[in-house]
């Protein structure tokens, strides 16, 4: 239905899902054109080859059906959204092994495959040094405890 598509039209244009989560490539358009669904992210046409190669189920945003309560699903409110894919499977990934526009299909797959797969890096953003000071050194944070950046993963402000 129409509000379906508007809806999903305006998360697809929202500035942090015009980059790819997994590669950052950009695009300065219409948003992409493609929704990793176990994942809940717009990624890029070379993205979304990788994660089929996983049989990761990806959606056209344009040639698939789409339900309002699976548009819902890709608001940042609902756990959806490049920003949340990234802060959890990505962010804590050095950058020496994170893949770039450039990179080559073998190079995405590897990528996503320790990222999303074996989730190498989920949930490991480093916390802000001036809390970890605060807290006792002999004192591990629990899990929930962990401060996620409050900044999405563009550098702009998060906005409620």
């Amino acid at each position: 239905d129409k509000a379906t598509e508007k809806e999903l039209k305006r998360l697809r244009g929202l500035p942090e899902n015009k980059i790819c989560p997994n590669c950052s490539r950009k695009d300065t358009m219409f948003g992409f054109s493609a929704v990793c669904w176990q994942f809940k992210t717009f990624i890029c046409g070379e993205c979304k080859s990788a994660h089929q190669s996983f049989s990761h189920r990806c959606k056209s945003v344009s040639m698939s059906n789409w339900t309002m309560d699976e548009v819902r699903q890709l608001e940042e409110k609902n756990g959806g959204g490049n920003t949340i894919a990234h802060n959890r499977y990505i962010a804590g990934a050095p950058e020496s092994a994170r893949a770039d526009p450039n990179s080559s299909l073998d190079a995405l797959k590897r990528f996503i495959d320790k990222a999303f797969n074996q989730r190498a890096w989920e949930d490991s953003v480093p916390e802000p040094r001036r809390e970890r000071e605060e807290r006792d050194c002999d004192e591990e944070p629990r899990r929930e405890e962990r401060r996620r950046d409050d900044r999405r993963f563009d550098g702009e402000p998060r906005r409620e």
